[in-house]
């Protein structure tokens, strides 16, 4: 599964840094009004998070009150158009990925028909791809041919004119290739192992993603310009923040976040917050903890 807490939490421990952080979890609030012209302004409605649970717990999120509806089971929830992918774990343990609709606040036609984790449609929502086995594989739905793209890769981002995907190396960095290639080039546009969660504004074009920041043990979102390789912070402080994903009109940012450095302790106080492109107008979208770290936007019809 994309990049859950506990997972990061192991990845923390491989670290040879000792840190000891107390914070107070505060909440920069854009207030109702705040609120009220995100609604008016973005096509994007709501959001889908997944709680805990064997199957993990499905909720809509309304971003115009932030009141909450559970919509199924499942976790890591990916969606393009009205199309839903989603993990759900079978009865021997490992992880399927189930495809369906979405339409509002249902969900319907539910089908699991794959074994990977870290589902993630194309743009025109004829492919996916997916996670099997450390490696990057994508199932084309015209014609039912799967096929792996790349190896010990992760987390795969389509860029938004479908030419390209991002993943997250498990030892290099960032890279992206071409994955209508036969034998796709790789392209290392960060070298830092600790790079994770790559994301698309599908405006701008920039690449989004989260960076270990050692001297706190804590995790701040970036985007990058691919052309140039500028970097430009989005959040930073003693927090961890994780998997971005940008709204569909490349305004407003949804992301994970917890106090750092994670511990046990802190893993039930992770919370969806969004955030207006740059980082500007910080507020918290859910007040009852997330279970992993995957954020869907659904837009209105």
């Amino acid at each position: 599964m994309r990049v859950t807490a506990l997972g990061r939490l192991g990845s923390l421990i491989s670290l040879t840094i000792c840190a000891c952080i107390f914070l107070t979890v505060g909440v920069i609030s854009g207030g109702a009004t705040a609120q009220h012209r995100f609604a008016m302004e973005s096509r994007a409605e709501a959001l889908l998070v997944s709680r805990g649970g064997p199957q993990g717990s499905l909720y809509w999120v309304a971003l115009a009150d932030t009141h909450e509806r559970y919509v199924g089971a499942g976790s890591s929830p990916d969606v393009v158009g009205d199309r839903l992918a989603i993990v759900r774990r079978s009865t021997g343990g490992s992880s399927e990925i189930c495809t369906g609709g979405i339409n509002g606040q249902m969900i319907h036609d539910i089908l699991c028909s794959l074994t990977g984790e870290d589902p993630a449609w194309s743009p025109d929502g004829t492919r996916l791809a997916y996670v099997r086995q450390g490696d990057v594989w994508i199932f084309d739905f015209r014609n039912g041919v799967d096929r792996r793209v790349v190896r010990n890769a992760r987390e795969p981002a389509w860029s938004p004119n479908g030419r390209h995907l991002a993943v997250s190396s498990r030892s290099r960095g960032l890279m992206l290739f071409n994955p209508n290639q036969r034998r796709p080039v790789l392209r290392f546009v960060t070298r830092n192992a600790q790079d994770r969660d790559p994301d698309w504004n599908p405006v701008t074009g920039e690449l989004t993603f989260s960076r270990l920041v050692v001297t706190r043990i804590a995790r701040a979102l970036i985007t990058l310009d691919v052309t140039t390789g500028r970097l430009r912070h989005i959040t930073s402080g003693a927090w961890y923040d994780f998997a971005p994903k940008w709204s569909p009109d490349g305004r407003h940012l949804a992301f994970v976040r917890a106090p750092a450095p994670l511990s046990l302790s802190t893993l039930s106080r992770q919370e969806v917050f969004l955030a207006e492109r740059y980082g500007r107008s910080l507020r918290r979208i859910t007040t009852n903890g997330v279970a992993d770290g995957r954020v869907a936007w659904l837009e209105t019809s």
